[in-house]
Parts: structure tokens; sequence; C-alpha cells
């Protein structure tokens, strides 16, 4: 059952900026019931919003991943976040295109995944989804950039919603 608040958006911050270098400097993490919206043209991954949150929390119980690309250096850079204890539980849940996207990093990017424990699922999809687990925080990353590097226009949204992270958890735990 969603949250009797699922889908309002009690306060938005909009945020519309250019060439954007780093996010912390532009606003707060949204507060229960918020939302950001955000367009960047800088080479800000994913990844720039996982380190903004343990910023702010130190740790993240639980991350979990819906992409369609995910890059080698990307991959690292999670495992370093296990490895360290930053990030606790993982689930990725990627393309059925991984192999061809990747390449020759594709044996590579598996065994990094072996090798960090991550809960891991291969679906067709091309959804963008990332959910953060911090402390008493819900946060619900959507957003045309993937798990990888590159300076082109890109939007996020960002949400602090139990009820929107439940229903995105569920079906990416369904994806598998």
């Amino acid at each position: 059952m969603l949250s009797k608040d699922y889908g309002k958006v009690i306060k938005t911050q909009i945020i519309n900026k250019i060439r954007v270098k780093n996010i912390e400097n532009l606003c707060d993490l949204p507060k229960p019931g918020e939302s950001l919206h955000i367009v960047t043209q800088k080479n800000i991954t994913r990844h720039t919003f996982t380190e903004w949150i343990l910023k702010h929390h130190k740790i993240i119980d639980n991350l979990t991943i819906a992409t369609y690309r995910f890059s080698i250096k990307n991959t690292k850079v999670l495992k370093k976040y296990i490895d360290d204890g930053a990030v606790k539980k993982v689930r990725v849940l990627i393309s059925q295109n991984y192999k061809m996207l990747l390449k020759d990093k594709a044996p590579e990017f598996e065994q990094i995944i072996k090798d960090s424990n991550i809960d891991f699922g291969i679906a067709y999809l091309h959804a963008k989804v990332t959910l953060f687990k911090a402390d008493e925080n819900y946060y619900v990353l959507t957003g045309s950039g993937n798990y990888s590097e590159n300076d082109h226009i890109e939007e996020y949204q960002m949400y602090n919603d139990k009820g929107l992270y439940e229903f995105h958890e569920r079906w990416v735990k369904d994806g598998k």
C-alpha cells in the first residue's frame, strides 16, 4: 500500500542551472515531502548525488539502482562505497544490453558486481531510477542521466518521499 501522501509535493525547489559544477552549493537535500528539479550541463553523474547524500548522512542503508548504462569507473566508485562501509546494501537492475554497451569491459563489470556482493538483476529496461534510504529519509532520483560520464544536458528530479520510494523499490525488485 502506498503512503497517503503518495504523489503529493509539499514544496518544490526548482533549480535550473546550466554548467552546474557542484550540486551541494545549490541547495540542501530535499526534506520529506519536498522535491528538487535540476538541469545540468556538466559531467555530473548519479554518483554525484550519492556523494551529496553521504556528505549529509555518512551512511546509506539501502541503495537501489535501475539503469540502462553503468560505466566501469562508476562501478569502481560503487565498490569503494561498499568496501568503505558507506553503503550497506545494494541492488542493481541493469539493461539486458549492458554487455553490448560495456563491450570488452563487461567481464570486469561482472567481477566487480560479484566481488562487491551486490544483488544484481538484468531486465529489458531503459529506466533510470536510484533509491537512497539514509536515516529516516527516502530519496528517489529519476531523470535522464545514467551511471556513465558525459557533458550532455541532463535533467534530474529528486524526491524525499517514502511512498514513492516503496513504489519504485517494488518494481525494481520484481524486475529481476
